[in-house]
């Protein structure tokens, strides 16, 4: 009768083995897919980034090479205070 009681017992504790280890897998397996899913969105993401920048370059070159002599010269008074060579220059004694 103890040796009937120690099969079932064994083979209870072989199905609590098997039952808790194919949970384990089963949420392990989600987890995975999961982890796959955000490096894929991850990875879509930085080629995203990757376009924003080259689209700011390249928005920021258009604008350099927008600029006409004019406004080159403009800037170069307003921000540098150069002036042409054939000019001449007035100081004021209160400046």
């Amino acid at each position: 009768m103890c040796r009937i009681f120690d099969v079932i017992f064994r083979i209870t504790l072989l199905s609590l083995f098997v039952l808790c280890m194919g949970i384990t897998l089963f949420y392990a397996y989600r987890g995975f897919s999961e982890l796959e899913r955000l490096r894929a969105y991850g990875d879509e993401l930085s080629s995203q980034l990757e376009l924003e920048h080259a689209q700011h370059d390249r928005i920021i070159f258009e604008m350099e090479a927008a600029m006409t002599d004019t406004q080159v010269e403009r800037l170069a008074r307003e921000r540098l205070g150069l002036v042409m060579s054939n000019e001449i220059i007035f100081i004021h004694e209160n400046d």
